[in-house]
């Protein structure tokens, strides 16, 4: 599925059992984490996605620069016949050619969930990773109205926490490891 959605501008979800959307996820390159008010833990910890989640008001808010996300991509899911392609859009940047900051509303695929596809690099070392946030039970990260924080690479989550339980403003770390120099806070909230 890597490059599909950039060259051809969609790509078949219908037919994409959610274990292989979870074994996308699983790769190497990416964090979840997911406040849950006090600490932040991996998403796939999430027991249940929210089944009533249909339309959500995303915000995308980047701290720090250098090396980590690239771009975010949305699907929005089109029912086509009987499948449903997912169309991207363009859902965040990082600086200097986008933005730090976006607000927009997506819709939730009734049976996949909220798809993302997360990307690092450019050009020819541009490396994209799909990502589900599914609304029922499994192995893959679950999506819940909450506040969610992605990396790029592998990240212990146990020593990083936000400054207030709202979840506002950057990370600070508890302990002897530093904040990574790049992440991406995404708040869903139902729209």
């Amino acid at each position: 599925m890597r490059g599909t959605a950039g060259a051809i501008g969609f790509s078949l979800i219908g037919s994409l059992p959610a274990r292989a959307l979870s074994r996308v996820f699983n790769g190497p390159g990416i964090t979840v984490g997911f406040w849950n008010g006090s600490t932040l833990i991996p998403a796939t910890r999430i027991t249940s996605g929210d089944s009533t989640l249909e339309s959500l008001r995303i915000t995308l808010r980047s701290y720090g620069t250098g090396r980590g996300l690239s771009s975010i991509d949305v699907h929005a899911p089109v029912p086509i016949g009987d499948s449903i392609v997912k169309t991207p859009f363009i859902a965040w940047v990082a600086p200097p050619q986008g933005c730090a900051h976006t607000r927009f509303v997506a819709a939730v695929h009734p049976n996949e969930g909220l798809v993302l596809t997360l990307s690092q690099g450019s050009g020819e070392r541009k490396v994209s990773t799909d990502l589900a946030l599914q609304k029922g039970f499994g192995a893959a990260p679950k999506l819940q109205e909450g506040t969610y924080v992605l990396f790029a690479g592998t990240v212990d989550l146990s020593m990083l926490r936000f400054s207030d339980e709202r979840a506002n403003g950057a990370l600070i770390s508890l302990g002897l490891s530093k904040v990574p120099p790049q992440y991406v806070v995404m708040k869903i909230e139902r729209a």
